[in-house]
């Protein structure tokens, strides 16, 4: 309550007074617990702060960061494009060469085609060979030769 001169009465400063002393002494006890954390903090961020990076310095290794991977996109791509130059090359200068061998194949079989064309024709058959008498002897004796090399070799 105020008294006419905007102080307050005496009778109701002692309960008020009362009120605060008990509420600081909850605010000291508070501080108490309070006071060593907040030293614990203190020598944590002064011991960390020297190894701490900067905004400045965090930007900068970023762009670096960024700049190193532009750098090793180029690289590759570069390579990737120099493998491709120089795969199609090789793949390429195989054609060319599996070409040629098939080109030579179909010379070498169409020679042998026409020698055999020409060759067929003048072949005897089985029962030509065997009308002949002195051919057929031949064919005999050879038979028995080879019979004799045979158990020579193979009994010695």
């Amino acid at each position: 309550m105020e008294d006419g001169n905007g102080g307050v009465e005496p009778r109701d400063l002692g309960p008020r007074v009362s009120h605060l002393e008990s509420r600081m002494t909850d605010v000291e006890a508070t501080l108490r617990r309070i006071e060593p954390v907040l030293h614990n903090l203190d020598g944590f961020v002064r011991g960390s702060l020297p190894n701490m990076a900067t905004r400045t310095e965090l930007q900068d290794l970023r762009n670096e960061i960024h700049s190193d991977m532009e750098s090793l996109r180029s690289e590759v791509r570069a390579d990737m494009q120099s493998l491709r130059s120089d795969l199609g090359a090789d793949m390429q200068n195989m054609r060319s060469d599996l070409h040629t061998d098939m080109q030579s194949l179909r010379g070498d079989l169409a020679t042998m085609a026409a020698k055999l064309d020409a060759t067929l024709p003048h072949l005897a058959t089985q029962a030509e060979v065997m009308k002949r008498p002195v051919r057929a002897e031949m064919l005999g004796y050879m038979s028995v030769i080879l019979v004799v090399l045979g158990l020579l070799i193979r009994f010695p």
